[in-house]
């Protein structure tokens, strides 16, 4: 397919996809996740469609446009887990031009269809609550149906111009694609052209729609804060921001992922698709710590973090939203304890299991957020040796305080649903505090070796931490001596904590899902099952990314770091500001006490 003469052709015939490359060996694993999610995206898409169709009283404005979001992420979806999942099973590399240019079609027109609906909808909960006798008027079914034609077309007239520009460009022989789908900026790359007018447009395009839409969003919220707050009563103010809160959440789901790919797609030219030597950055230790005739020392007097290698350049610009991210994980969890600690009503197993969730949430966050603002924001990288060992310390220990809690809040809901006349008798306060002080111990007894086991071992003249945190297994890669023992005890402390848990967390959920099955009525079903929505939530923020930072750490030598990085970062700074978020939401109790505490009533 390429000129015998020159470096460049019309166009292939074909491109290969890698998938996700430094994950080879594990893709065939990573794809039964990947297709659960696709199953259960297919499906609820699919079950609200139909909902929506057969239920007339869902024939409303709020209701369309949520069928038309089902529409846009049923086709975002089957553009590329198919055949993502092809390349993991099947070896399925080659994806044909035309097919690519295709797939390059799809995702970026129903992206900004997608993007569309959601500032739609955003309206449309301005209308509802800010003139909300005109609703039915305003947004009539012509209008919403008009509404989402013009997302659609402007959708496909700012996206075909891609396709256009891009196959009227000659092609380098190369025809690899390091990545499991088609996207506009990666066939870029392939072209040997000049394409400073593609990603012109490409940024034109980014900037017109998702800024457009977010302006739309943000005015339409503001509107509907300030008509919230004029409510009289803080049960109205609570229902008006009830309606809303789906929305949100789908709209953080949808720019936050959008905006991090942006980025580094679009300024991150450097980063490494499989690995950076990061001690080669010009960096050549000379310090008294090093042993002036040897390649190592006793320890350290202080170590180097890097940050995020490869995103230098936009870490002001990242720090934001990590810091808004910690201060929402603070003020959450005090929150929640002082709520749980004012109001006797809340003093049950529940809540005192909640409450010690929210203060290992703080230590977690707290333990790694300000050093890694400090280093964005101040360039502040040095990290005293001890302090690394201490953060290294508190990081372990409350990740694995945070598992056992959550393992003990299982029970709770175990005995709750399967013993709920003899719930008080079998876990009151004093077995509570017992629990909490096990799972506490736990976590010093199991963690403490690995700080003393470091502490006594030779470190290389290298003292560079590529990330922006001490752990276990990046203290270890600087140490000069055989780490099989510490590797395997940080193995068996990962095992033996989270594997333990989770298989209690799983029995507890056979037991009540069997005790919840022989209820009579779908109502007490449903009932029973929410008192537990909270629990599943907070379970898999935990260790969804958990598995996927474990997993790259040990066997994914050739993951690119920003990717260690980024997610062990969201590993430990997520979760904490989750937690409150969800557990406020879903908890009358304490939503109604956020609510009152916001609406200046006496609590």
């Amino acid at each position: 397919m390429a000129s015998p003469s020159g470096n460049s052709s019309s166009h292939p015939v074909s491109f290969i996809l890698l998938g996700i490359p430094g994950l080879e060996t594990i893709q065939f694993w990573i794809a039964f996740p990947f297709c659960a999610m696709y199953i259960v995206a297919v499906l609820g898409n699919i079950t609200l469609l139909h909902i929506i169709r057969i239920d007339h009283t869902l024939h409303e404005p709020m209701y369309l446009f949520l069928a038309m979001l089902a529409v846009t992420d049923l086709v975002l979806s089957s553009s590329t887990q198919p055949k993502m999942l092809a390349i993991f099973w099947l070896h399925a590399h080659e994806i044909e031009y035309h097919a690519c240019l295709i797939q390059v079609f799809f995702i970026h027109t129903f992206s900004s269809v997608e993007s569309g609906v959601l500032m739609a909808m955003a309206l449309d909960r301005y209308v509802a609550i800010c003139f909300p006798l005109r609703h039915s008027s305003i947004l009539t079914p012509s209008a919403v149906i008009k509404l989402g034609a013009v997302v659609l077309m402007r959708g496909l007239l700012l996206v075909s111009p891609f396709c256009f520009m891009v196959s009227r460009m000659p092609y380098c022989p190369s025809r690899v694609i390091p990545q499991s789908y088609c996207e506009h900026m990666a066939v870029l790359k392939l072209v040997c052209a000049d394409t400073r007018v593609n990603r012109g447009y490409g940024l034109f395009v980014a900037f017109s729609v998702g800024g457009f839409d977010m302006i739309v969003i943000s005015i339409s919220y503001v509107m509907i804060l300030r008509a919230v707050l004029r409510l009289p009563s803080g049960e109205a103010r609570l229902k008006a921001f009830g309606t809303c809160a789906s929305h949100i959440c789908v709209i953080l789901a949808l720019y936050i992922p959008a905006l991090f790919s942006f980025l580094t797609h679009r300024f991150g030219h450097h980063v490494p698709h499989m690995r950076v030597d990061y001690l080669l950055n010009g960096e050549h230790i000379s310090h008294p710590m090093a042993s002036p005739s040897g390649n190592s020392s006793s320890h350290p007097v202080s170590f180097i973090l890097l940050g995020i290698p490869g995103l230098e350049t936009i870490q002001f610009w990242i720090a934001f939203p990590f810091c808004a991210m910690y201060i929402v994980a603070v003020l959450g969890n005090i929150t929640l304890l002082h709520i749980i600690r004012i109001d006797h009503t809340l003093h049950e197993p529940m809540y005192l299991f909640l409450a010690m969730l929210a203060v290992t949430d703080l230590v977690l966050s707290s333990s790694t957020q300000p050093k890694m603002l400090a280093i964005f924001w101040l360039h502040a990288h040095e990290i005293e040796y001890h302090a690394c060992l201490i953060q290294v310390f508190f990081i372990h220990t409350f990740s694995s305080v945070e598992s056992g809690v959550l393992m003990a809040m299982a029970l709770d809901r175990y005995v709750a649903i399967c013993f709920p006349l003899q719930h008080s008798s079998i876990l009151t306060p004093s077995v509570v505090i017992k629990l909490g002080t096990i799972v506490l111990m736990r976590g010093i007894l199991w963690v403490s070796p690995f700080c003393f086991m470091v502490s006594n071992m030779p470190f290389c003249p290298s003292r560079v931490i590529p990330q922006s945190y001490c752990e276990h297994m990046a203290v270890l890669k600087l140490v000069c001596a055989d780490t099989r023992v510490n590797r395997g005890y940080g193995l068996f402390v990962a095992f033996s904590v989270a594997g333990f848990d989770m298989i209690v967390i799983s029995i507890s959920y056979v037991m009540i899902l069997r005790a919840v099955l022989r209820l009579p009525s779908g109502e007490a079903r449903l009932k029973a099952f929410g008192t537990c929505a909270s629990h599943i939530c907070v379970i898999l923020a935990l260790y969804i990314p958990a598995l996927f930072s474990f997993l790259t750490h040990r066997f994914g030598h050739h993951v690119p770091h920003m990717v260690h990085i980024l997610f062990a970062n969201l590993y430990l700074l997520v979760p904490p500001m989750l937690n409150p978020i969800i557990y406020g939401v879903r908890t009358k109790q304490i939503r109604d006490r956020v609510v009152q505490g916001c609406c200046g009533k006496e609590l």
